[in-house]
């Protein structure tokens, strides 16, 4: 039994020492992502509401487009889904058609007017009921296109899709959005490390239950494991594994090495 012992122990104790002195990994701190924030609509910058290195969050005004032209026309469709004369009218036309038809049944019935006669009645009144009907669908469409209007109203206010730091490339206004994204957000919580590792050591650097990178020289800083690139660089004869990691006060840029 002690033999065994000794002899897993021997096993063990070269793995254990490599794991403690592995060579300095160098590694690169990088933004999680960069997020490309276009508008939804083609148009003028009024105003920008951010200026590059700002900390904004989800939902946070970036950039305002000139709706001038389009509050004038949602004005005009509002007003468009509120007149109802035409309706009324139509309305009116049908009541009346409605009752002479009425009155031209008793009349034919007493034989006073004519079959013929009570056919014209009736086809007054169905083009009656057909027009009240082309009405009220002019001013269901006016609301649609009225909704629509105020919709692209409120698409004129950009805002941030994420979390993170505006980057330097951002519109200025009275530029249009035609020419591209309007603003960046880089993504810094959390951020991405990318550790270099020689082939020959991957093995010993994910046996790890815990890891963390040292900063500018720095302490120690813990990161969390998220995956081992799927293809190695045969130029350096490394393979990438990356690390989250979540501290405001490291920068993207920042030197670091795998902390051993």
């Amino acid at each position: 039994m002690r033999t065994r012992l000794l002899l897993a122990l021997a096993l063990l104790l070269p793995q254990e020492v490599a794991a403690q002195s592995l060579p300095p990994l160098n590694c690169a701190i990088r933004p999680s992502r960069v997020v490309e924030v276009s508008a939804p609509r083609e148009g003028i910058v009024s105003e920008v509401a951010v200026a590059p290195g700002d900390e904004v969050a989800a939902g946070d005004l970036l950039v305002r487009l000139d709706t001038v032209l389009l509050e004038s026309q949602a004005a005009l469709a509002e007003r468009r889904a509120e007149f109802e004369g035409p309706l009324a009218v139509a309305r009116s036309r049908l009541a009346g058609a409605e009752r002479r038809v009425s009155i031209m049944r008793r009349a034919r019935d007493r034989g006073a007017v004519s079959q013929d006669d009570l056919n014209q009645a009736e086809l007054e009144f169905a083009t009656a009921r057909a027009e009240l009907l082309r009405e009220q669908e002019l001013l269901d469409v006016a609301a649609m296109e009225a909704d629509r209007a105020r919709l692209e109203v409120a698409r004129s206010a950009v805002v941030a899709p994420v979390s993170g730091i505006v980057g330097e490339e951002l519109i200025s206004p009275g530029e249009t959005t035609a020419s591209g994204p309007v603003a960046r957000v880089v993504v810094t919580r959390p951020m991405r490390v990318e550790v270099y590792v020689p082939s020959q050591l991957i093995d010993d650097v994910l046996a790890r239950d815990s890891y963390a990178v040292t900063v500018n020289g720095a302490g120690a800083v813990p990161v969390t494991f998220d995956y081992v690139s799927p293809v190695a660089d045969v130029s350096s004869d490394t393979i990438s594994v990356f690390f989250e990691l979540d501290d405001p006060d490291v920068q993207p840029g920042s030197r670091c090495q795998l902390a051993n």
